[in-house]
């Protein structure tokens, strides 16, 4: 005990540190709005039978998949899937959904609004929906390897998957084959849409010849598909730094497809009398596939660069055998197909409110197909042969002032088709022969394009008005013919936001489209065992006026998503097509008369959550 004083006492406190436990934040949110990111908690969604995460997509409320694995939210198909921001797949994106773990998965994110070159921020106005897996922590430090194979019962099914998602590299390989009616040619497909509604696409010519399968079956695929496919696949995107990146994309398909078809057709003649046949189709399809695809990015504030290199070498072999009312005859259906192409894109920032870019687009392609039909009366040999140069250029100046963004572009883009087609005949004495300049056609179809595109996008404070007009002059060559076309095709699209959750999209356009080598060739082809075809008629020109308005609603909390889409569009023709047949031939004639169609649509569609009134009561969706 201290003495009493009445002096001042001093009271040191010494400092001393304790810590604290560890405090953790956790949202129960099932969906988050961001910005223009919508959160979708994979955790909160997750059923136990879910392996992959196109398991969970389907069931999230606001997003659709078809049956081809294509994907929409609200209504509206999306562009790519990213994985934690990186495009590793573009438009295969099946290849993703379909390995990926549900457990790797923290976060599917949907971007509306998705604009990924840096650059162009602030310059255009996108309409671009796009998906984001956004990655656990775990699966960030790991290699993920998975597998399983089922046997039994003369079938099999077998895949090995290996998924690597550092930050510096990104890679999905994998090996699947099967007999069970999985169709691997669908997880293969580029079924993402454009990155814009006006950059050029590569071309993808059109076969001339077949073996006239028929129509399949109205039920699921996995339910007739008679296959063997065998299909392995690399993807690797390696990133160097924040800004430059190589993507490297290699696949390969073998597929053996059998198809097995009775078929009773009749026809019922004016005057009474009814021709009745039958047929039996025993076809076999092997499929030998290759692709192979480069591409190197630089993607920062000041500069995009862009360039991917494509080769895609499919080889089909079809075979079959047909008896028609009794009488049998084989069939065997080669086709080689080379395709090359190049696509690059150049974005760089001039001064502080200017932005120059150019694209290009360079593609070179071939079609080798032959259609054998023996032996019938005489062994026909139906050869058809098909390339193809694409060249795009163009050169687009923007600039922004204030709210108001400017931009005008001078482009060129030339497309020249050479189709070569031969008709041989064997006789019963095994003599070849050719079967006359008739079934014979050696034409060179070319389209020059000289382009502009002049634009403007007005930015309201809740959306954006944009008038825009493409012209462009039209120079078609064949057959010794020039034709010359002048076109303004101009856009006008209205947005705006309508309160904190809806949108709404006015859109109005006009183009033109011209026909192709397909629809003027004057020799005789035999398409398949049926049929000959050859055309008597004038380029093929089409006018087309469309007009769409479109209302989409989506409130993340009470999960409830709907929209409302009407579309309207008039095609005029500059003729009606009819056909005539005349022993065998089927021959095209423009018939000159007003050929004008219009169309009105009215879509919609709704997703809503229904949150359980009871523990005991299921989560759905509809």
């Amino acid at each position: 005990m201290l003495p009493l004083s009445s002096g001042p006492y001093v009271i040191t406190l010494k400092n001393a540190a304790q810590q604290l436990q560890e405090v953790v934040i956790k949202s129960n949110n099932k969906i988050s709005l961001d910005s223009d990111t919508l959160k979708y908690n994979v955790k909160a969604f997750a059923d136990k039978n879910d392996r992959v995460i196109a398991d969970l997509i389907g069931r999230l409320p606001g997003i659709q998949v078809d049956d081809k694995g294509a994907i929409s939210y609200n209504g509206k198909r999306i562009n790519n899937i990213y994985i934690d921001g990186d495009n590793l797949l573009g438009g295969k994106y099946r290849l993703a959904t379909n390995n990926v773990p549900v457990g790797a998965v923290e976060q599917v994110q949907v971007i509306e609004r998705d604009q990924p070159i840096k650059a162009l921020n602030g310059y255009v106005v996108s309409n671009n929906v796009s998906l984001n897996l956004k990655l656990t922590d775990s699966a960030r430090t790991m290699t993920i390897n998975t597998g399983d194979v089922g046997l039994g019962n003369n079938a099999y099914t077998a895949q090995l998957n290996n998924l690597i998602f550092q930050k510096q590299i990104k890679s999905i390989n994998n090996l699947k084959v099967n007999n069970i009616g999985e169709n691997l040619e669908k997880e293969h497909a580029d079924i993402g849409v454009s990155s814009n509604g006006n950059e050029p696409n590569l071309m993808t010519p059109r076969p001339y010849l077949s073996m006239e399968n028929e129509t399949q079956p109205g039920v699921a695929e996995k339910y007739y598909l008679m296959n063997n496919d065998n299909a392995a696949n690399v993807n690797t995107l390696f990133k160097f730094n924040d800004d430059w990146s190589l993507r490297l994309n290699v696949a390969t398909l073998q597929l053996k497809r059998k198809y097995r078809h009775n078929n009773l057709y009749s026809y019922f003649l004016p005057n009474a009398d009814t021709i009745s046949y039958d047929e039996i189709q025993r076809n076999v399809f092997h499929l030998n596939q290759w692709q192979v695809q480069s591409q190197v990015e630089k993607n920062s504030q000041s500069m995009y660069l862009m360039s991917a290199t494509r080769l895609d070498i499919p080889k089909w072999d079809r075979q079959g055998n047909m008896v028609q009312n009794g009488s049998g005859f084989r069939q065997q259906q080669p086709t080689d197909y080379t395709s090359l192409s190049n696509e690059t894109n150049l974005v760089k920032a001039v001064g502080t409110n200017n932005m120059f870019q150019y694209n290009s687009v360079l593609q070179y392609n071939k079609l080798s197909e032959q259609l054998a039909v023996v032996p019938g009366k005489d062994l026909l040999d139906q050869q058809v042969q098909t390339k193809s140069i694409f060249i795009n250029q163009s050169a687009t100046y923007k600039t922004r002032i204030d709210q108001l963004i400017l931009s005008g572009a001078l482009g060129m883009s030339y497309e020249q088709n050479h189709l070569k087609t031969d008709l041989y005949q064997t006789d019963s004495n095994h003599v070849l022969k050719h079967a006359g300049s008739r079934f014979s056609n050696d034409i060179t179809f070319t389209n020059l394009q000289l382009y502009g595109k002049v634009s403007a996008i007005y930015l309201l404070k809740k959306g954006s008005v944009s008038p825009e007009a493409n012209p462009t002059h039209n120079v078609i060559q064949y057959k010794g013919e020039a034709h010359k076309s002048f076109l303004l095709n101009p856009v006008a699209e209205v947005r705006n936001h309508i309160g904190k959750y809806g949108e709404a999209t006015i859109r109005y356009a006009q183009r033109t489209e011209f026909g192709q080598v397909n629809d003027i060739y004057p020799g005789t082809i035999l398409v398949n065992y049926r049929q000959y075809n050859y055309n008597n008629t004038p380029l093929p020109k089409t006018d087309v006026t469309s007009f769409s308005a479109r209302y989409s609603y989506r409130k993340p909390i009470k999960m409830l998503f709907y929209g409302l889409n009407f579309t309207y569009d008039k095609t005029r023709q500059n003729f009606i097509t009819a056909y005539t047949i005349d022993s065998g031939l089927t021959k095209s004639v423009a018939i000159d008369f007003k050929n004008d169609a219009e169309k009105y649509a009215l879509t919609g569609n709704v997703s809503k959550y229904l949150f359980p009134s009871l523990p005991m009561f299921p989560r759905l969706a509809t």
